[in-house]
């Protein structure tokens, strides 16, 4: 391996170390922003009784939307994100019951896991989102 060779994996692997290690800041900022939030409403009130909302909205340190929470007469939902704002997964409860559904990068449905009253679903869907195989 060359010296040039070598400085290239270096490089990538600090690139990567300083990913994981904003990540784990945003993570650590959370904790801390619901510490407050938990902290500041016992405060007040003397008891936690939990923060209540029909909508939840998480962004990272960019302020870009990472994930979301929303809950209405229609059912509820929690989306997770990337960083271009592209759904990754999506579990959301209606009428019909739970549905756990994951996209690819490209934001196409490859997988969908539902529990319905006639029993579980699972199909797993091709690039142009026709079933390729389900069960049952």
């Amino acid at each position: 391996m060359t010296i040039e060779e070598r400085l290239e994996a270096l490089e990538r692997e600090l690139e990567n170390t300083k990913l994981h290690v904003r990540r784990l800041w945003v993570g650590l900022g959370l904790a801390v922003l619901v510490c407050a939030l938990v902290w500041g409403f016992t405060a007040t009130t003397g008891a936690a009784k939990g923060i209540r909302a029909n909508r939840f909205i998480v962004v990272d340190e960019n302020g870009k939307t990472r994930a979301w929470m929303v809950a209405d007469e229609g059912g509820s939902e929690l989306v997770l994100a990337d960083e271009n704002h592209k759904r990754c997964a999506w579990l959301s409860i209606g009428e019909g019951g739970p549905v756990l559904t994951l996209f690819d990068e490209n934001g196409k449905t490859r997988v969908a896991l539902s529990a319905a009253e006639d029993g579980p679903k699972l199909k797993l869907f091709d690039d142009n989102g026709k079933v390729i195989w389900h069960a049952p």
